[in-house]
């Protein structure tokens, strides 16, 4: 008995030098990390607690608010697994309209605001299927009937004003909103909200011509702008376009010697090029269709005639929580906001989301000091949180059945699982690691107001972390 006493004291003390041996250790890393060059006028947040115990390992201005850019999606990710459901599915319904007596009807789209709608990253969902889908529900359920417009309805809150809603989170910037990255989020999404413009450069200095657009953008005029660059300057073109814009400036240059060479970007109204893609489709398959809206405004024949439904299911929250995580899309960060607004308050309204998300978390331990977001994917410049707010989410997420599904969407850095975050002079990591000798360690470390290069920084970053090894 005595033995087995001596044994258990022997364990805690050695568990406990160890805890202090490697708290020095990152304490040492972090004090050289502040003294370099590049951060003069850098703050560096720091925080790392024991998985199992919760206890902090260390820690250093872990409390002030930080720029986390898309290492916020972890919060945004476990809200919408724990207030949704891993098993929740977006469902859009197309309804068809018939007027027998004078064989003519409408097509009505209602959207359900799924970011993954026509998305290539789901076999069940790319666009060409699912226009599919939709063109042969038409043909085989209206044949021969000449459909006076296609019309697009939405969720709650997402048809303001005679249009469908395009919304973009408070702070976004300029030269972000018209590219892919910067989407606005609308009550019918589709394709991710992105469309890719392909260009023809020649030498160093001249123009480029534009060659095709995928898909079409038919309300949108490009002026163009872009020259090519130097050989190996890659894609600095940038797209300037605001939501329900009929013009789009791109500044900037692309790749020299390129017979094709794309940029992506976001489309100023989805709901109009999801109707306008289904009536292409619909030409296309031999059908009769007249005009479309990109809402609904005064159809033409009587939503009480004939009617029949076909109904879109979008994979599970699971799955779009893998992509958005894995891949930082930022579109789906928003979608999820309003759905949650959506599903517990009736209203597909971003504000009301972040009012819910911050509530949820305040209800955890998190108070809304530790979590001043302004939109749910971290884009946003006005983004301010905590690194031991980041923490106290991961540490949550342990505890919860979908855990699974959180961890592995997670991308892997420097051999461990964390999400990244880079906005301008703004680096992020937090996640999981175990280290070597099996001691397990949930982590947030963010750099703000760096100079030079970014690459350079998540180098320093990495050696600070390589102490959980």
């Amino acid at each position: 008995m005595k033995k087995v006493c001596l044994l258990v004291i022997c364990c805690v003390i050695l568990t406990g030098v160890r805890g202090q041996a490697i708290a020095s250790r990152l304490a040492e890393a972090v004090a050289q990390l502040e003294k370099d060059p590049q951060l003069q006028a850098a703050l560096v947040s720091i925080y790392i607690v024991d998985q199992s115990t919760g206890k902090t390992v260390f820690e250093k201005n872990s409390r002030y608010g930080v720029a986390p850019a898309s290492a916020q999606k972890i919060v945004t990710a476990a809200a919408s697994l724990a207030m949704l459901g891993q098993e929740y599915r977006y469902k859009t319904k197309l309804n068809l309209f018939k007027e027998s007596s004078t064989n003519t009807g409408i097509i009505e789209v209602i959207g359900s605001g799924d970011p993954s709608l026509g998305s290539w990253r789901y076999a069940s969902s790319s666009s060409q299927q699912l226009l599919e889908q939709c063109t042969r529900f038409v043909m085989k359920t209206g044949s021969g009937i000449q459909w006076k417009g296609i019309y697009a309805n939405g969720p709650a809150g997402s048809v303001a004003s005679g249009v469908m809603d395009v919304h973009l989170p408070d702070g976004y910037i300029w030269q972000d909103i018209g590219n892919y990255y910067g989407a606005g989020t609308s009550g019918l999404n589709w394709n991710e909200n992105q469309y890719d413009i392909l260009f023809k450069s020649g030498k160093t200095g001249d123009t480029t011509a534009i060659t095709a657009l995928k898909p079409m953008q038919d309300k949108l005029l490009f002026r163009n702008y872009v020259t090519a660059g130097k050989a190996g300057s890659g894609d600095n073109a940038f797209i300037y376009a605001a939501p329900f814009s009929a013009e789009a400036v791109i500044r900037g240059t692309v790749p020299p010697g390129r017979s094709s060479f794309s940029i992506s970007g976001s489309m100023p109204d989805p709901a109009y090029s999801f109707l306008s893609d289904l009536r292409r489709a619909l030409l296309a398959a031999g059908a009769k269709v007249d005009t479309f809206h990109s809402a609904m405004l005064a159809p033409p024949v009587k939503k009480e005639a004939d009617s029949s439904s076909f109904v879109y299911q979008s994979p599970g929250m699971d799955s779009l929580v893998y992509w958005f995580l894995r891949k930082s899309i930022n579109l789906y960060g928003e979608a999820f906001v309003r759905t949650i607004a959506l599903q517990q308050a009736g209203t597909y309204d971003a504000e009301t989301g972040l009012h819910l998300i911050k509530k949820f978390w305040a209800a955890r331990g998190i108070s809304s000091h530790q979590l001043n977001i302004a939109d749910g994917s971290g884009l946003s410049p006005q983004n301010r949180v905590t690194t031991e707010a980041l923490v106290k989410v991961l540490q949550f997420a342990k505890t919860q059945p979908w855990f699974k599904a959180f961890y592995d969407a997670l991308p892997v850095f420097n051999g461990m699982k964390m999400k990244s975050g880079s906005i301008n002079g703004a680096r992020a990591y937090t996640g999981y690691h175990t280290a070597a000798s099996g001691n397990a360690y949930s982590f947030a470390i963010v750099v703000n107001n760096y100079e030079g290069s970014s690459s350079a920084v998540v180098s320093k970053m990495f050696k600070v972390l390589d102490h959980l090894k």
